[in-house]
């Protein structure tokens, strides 16, 4: 290993160290938004069907942490644009740095962060259980498996890698804004108006775009589909900050 490639690391290393700990208001703000998901996940998520015995109406209802898990995401996607602008870019010139180890330290701690709201979404639903049970005196029908720990486990990996697909949507389009200030309209209107135009040729295509991301039903191609696609984000991210202008 050579003597630049050691260096590169310990640059990146004490940046992503030092990014974890001088950004924890970040988490503050992920608990309040995750709570007020939590709130409005009280009413359900859907009402699975109806049906009655005698005089007696049976309403199911459906509890999860949907909600909460895509208000994380949003999340995800805002902190990685604050990021990119420049108050916190300039808490980095404390080091000795450049564009690669800036971007690879915030992807680090995107992914870090990415861990920690991943795992406090999925734990949500099971909160939201318990007040539901506890306080409004409902009855839940569970139907455990014996693959249930396998299903928990697949299903708090996708959530981390969703929020981080986010983030590193949120850290692209950030990237793209400090090229120039006009972005700050541009973007907006071009994914607008690419989502308008795309759904006067295909009304379907919106759902096409949400069915391939969300609706994998293999595992491997599910996280195979997002990896590629955030990777891809923060390497064009890469590429253009690399012609950003040198700080002076």
């Amino acid at each position: 290993m050579s003597l630049n490639n050691v260096r590169l690391q310990k640059v990146v290393k004490k940046q992503s160290v030092y990014k974890v700990k001088a950004n924890l208001s970040m988490y503050s703000s992920l608990i309040v938004i995750q709570l007020l998901a939590l709130l409005f996940s009280l009413g359900g998520t859907g009402t699975m069907g109806t049906s009655s015995v005698g005089y007696n109406g049976i309403t199911i209802r459906l509890f999860s942490a949907d909600i909460v898990i895509v208000f994380t995401m949003i999340w995800g996607f805002i902190t990685a644009i604050m990021l990119t602008t420049k108050a916190y870019k300039e808490d980095e010139f404390i080091f000795v740095t450049n564009r690669l180890t800036s971007n690879l330290s915030n992807i680090i701690f995107l992914f870090v962060a990415s861990i920690f709201s991943g795992i406090t979404a999925v734990l949500s639903g099971y909160l939201l259980k318990v007040i539901m049970f506890s306080f409004f005196n409902y009855e839940f029908l569970h139907a455990g498996t014996s693959s249930e720990f396998g299903i928990f486990i697949s299903g708090l990996l996708t959530t981390i890698l969703y929020v981080f697909m986010f983030s590193s949507f949120g850290y692209l389009i950030g990237t793209v804004v400090q090229l120039s200030k006009m972005f700050i309209i541009i973007v907006p209107v071009v994914i607008i108006g690419g989502v308008y135009l795309l759904s006067r040729i295909n009304q379907d295509v919106i759902l096409d775009i949400g069915s391939f991301y969300f609706l994998e039903s293999n595992f491997f191609i599910a996280l195979t589909k997002i990896i590629l696609t955030a990777g891809i984000c923060f390497l064009a991210a890469i590429f253009i900050s690399n012609r950003l202008e040198v700080r002076k």
